[in-house]
């Protein structure tokens, strides 16, 4: 069985994300408790003595104007 995998991102690549705030979250002035919020995301490579990996590292909280979206 074969399929195609995602290229695996870049340094400094950015992404947009939706949460669900099962727990209240803060974003900036507001606090938001079940509704969804979207969060903007940007790649980082951490180099360790094990060698490097990479994390989607949170950089923007936001709310949705709709909250159904």
């Amino acid at each position: 069985m074969r399929w195609k995998c995602r290229a695996e991102p870049k340094e400094h690549d950015r992404r947009q994300v939706r949460r669900f705030a099962w727990l209240p979250t803060r974003i900036d002035d507001k606090a938001v408790w079940l509704e969804r919020y979207g969060v903007q995301q940007r790649w980082r490579v951490i180099y360790s003595e094990f060698g490097p990996y990479g994390i989607w590292e949170d950089e923007q909280r936001y709310t949705l104007e709709d909250p159904w979206a």
